[in-house]
């Protein structure tokens, strides 16, 4: 897990700090609230950041389907 909120990294930064936080297994599987936790901590600005990590993860799933489709 990275030093600082995965908000405060540049957007390709983002998306490989995140894939890198996402659970392997549906054992390990989480939450919205739970990946929100690791990604922003300001809580002024949090709508910001949940907008941030909603698009990170559109963003991620259009680079795999991409790749494996």
């Amino acid at each position: 897990m990275p030093t600082h909120p995965i908000a405060s990294y540049t957007k390709s930064t983002r998306l490989f700090i995140l894939y890198q936080c996402l659970p392997r297994s549906e054992a390990d599987a989480m939450s919205l609230t739970e990946l929100m936790v690791g990604y922003g901590d300001d809580s002024n600005n949090f709508a910001n950041e949940r907008k941030n990590l909603e698009n990170d993860l559109i963003g991620l799933n259009q680079i795999f389907n991409d790749i494996f489709l």
